[in-house]
């Protein structure tokens, strides 16, 4: 998978053992339901324009990766409204990332995590924005 910066155009490889785990979670038809005085059904439907959930993440043996990317991504995600490009499976999508918990990161080994070769388990969370 592949990270680009709209504004700056650096890129950062996101490990492909990262899974999309909310990809199916998502409906973009909102739909809200309520009663009349008289009792009538009213229901409104509309299509939501973005904020998919695209979160990645893997079981521990799936998600390494390297201290140069997770740095990357700790760096991208402290500006507010970052756009970037995410590549999944080819597909291009505008995304940001998530207000809370944009990236979790811990280090494979318990041991203090200071070379660039270090290696930690990682999840990041992004929504779907439009262009």
């Amino acid at each position: 998978m592949q990270l680009t910066d709209a504004t700056t155009g650096q890129s950062v490889s996101i490990p492909d053992g990262l899974i999309w785990t909310d990809e199916f979670d998502w409906s973009p038809v909102e739909s809200n339901q309520s009663y009349s005085l008289t009792g009538a059904l009213i229901i409104e439907q509309a299509t939501k324009q973005a904020g998919r959930p695209v979160s990645l993440a893997a079981d521990d043996d799936m998600n390494w990766a390297r201290r140069t990317v997770v740095e990357t991504l700790r760096l991208w995600s402290a500006t507010a409204g970052r756009r970037m490009t995410l590549v999944i499976a080819g597909v291009s999508r505008t995304v940001m990332f998530a207000a809370d918990n944009a990236i979790t990161a811990k280090p494979v080994k318990n041991i203090p995590q200071y070379a660039d070769a270090d290696v930690f388990h990682l999840a990041v969370n992004f929504i779907e924005v439009t262009e």
